[in-house]
This record gives C-alpha cells, sequence and structure tokens, in this order.
C-alpha cells in the first residue's frame, strides 16, 4: 500500500494501479520456481508491472492460473513459475523483487531488481 494512504481513500486503486510493482500472495505449493519461491515472503510475491516486450504496464490478472496480461500486445507470464512468458511477443521473464518482512512486519525489498525493468530492446548484458 502506497505509504500515508488506506483503503478507504478515494485515490487508493489510483495509487495502485501507478505502481511499477505488483504484489501477489500465492499459495507457497504452487510456486514452481524455487528462486521464486526464496524471494518471496509467506508465498507473497513481487514482480514489475511494466511488459518486458515494449513497456506497458501490466494490470489483468488472473488469480486461477496465476497468469498476468499485458493489455498491449497480448503477452502473458506466469507469476506461478518465476514469471515466465508462455504467450506474447515479450521476450523476457517479467523481472521479480526480493523481498521480506521486516521486525515491524512490513514487507520491504532486499534490493534493487536483478535484471532490466521494462522492454526487451534495452541493452542487456
Amino acid at each position: 500500500m502506497p505509504e500515508g494512504m488506506s483503503e478507504e481513500q478515494h485515490d487508493f486503486q489510483t495509487e495502485i494501479a501507478k505502481a511499477a510493482l505488483m504484489l501477489v500472495r500465492l499459495q507457497p505449493e504452487n510456486i514452481k520456481d524455487k528462486r521464486e519461491l526464496d524471494w518471496s515472503h509467506e508465498g507473497i510475491v513481487a514482480f514489475s508491472k511494466i511488459c518486458t516486450h515494449v513497456g506497458c504496464p501490466i494490470n489483468l490478472y488472473e488469480q486461477q492460473t496465476h497468469h498476468v496480461l499485458c493489455p498491449c500486445h497480448q503477452s502473458t507470464f506466469d507469476l506461478s513459475d518465476g514469471g515466465r512468458v508462455i504467450f506474447g511477443p515479450a521476450g523476457h521473464a517479467l523481472p521479480q523483487l526480493r523481498i521480506r518482512a521486516n521486525d515491524q512486519g512490513y514487507l520491504e525489498a532486499m534490493g534493487d531488481f536483478s535484471e532490466p525493468v521494462g522492454p526487451a530492446y534495452w541493452e542487456r548484458g
């Protein structure tokens, strides 16, 4: 949740939609990728919300399959399998952010993304 904002506030959904990060809770037994499980906290995973094809914001999550869909060119990513591309023109998985709970119980990042966020045509290396 954005700092200083409660779910009851009018702009809550707008701020969540503008965020470049998505947090999703999965059942730990449904997480197929070991690194993803290690980088999660009790099944909560954090991925970039920026499509690796041309940088559109991803915001369509299907809870039963754990897939997210980019509305621009229909690239589909499996959040239970490391953000792997399962359909569409995106050439790379969604970058995952390693998270943990701090002493107060709040989720926090344990660093930055380990791979570039966004379009596949950016320099990678």
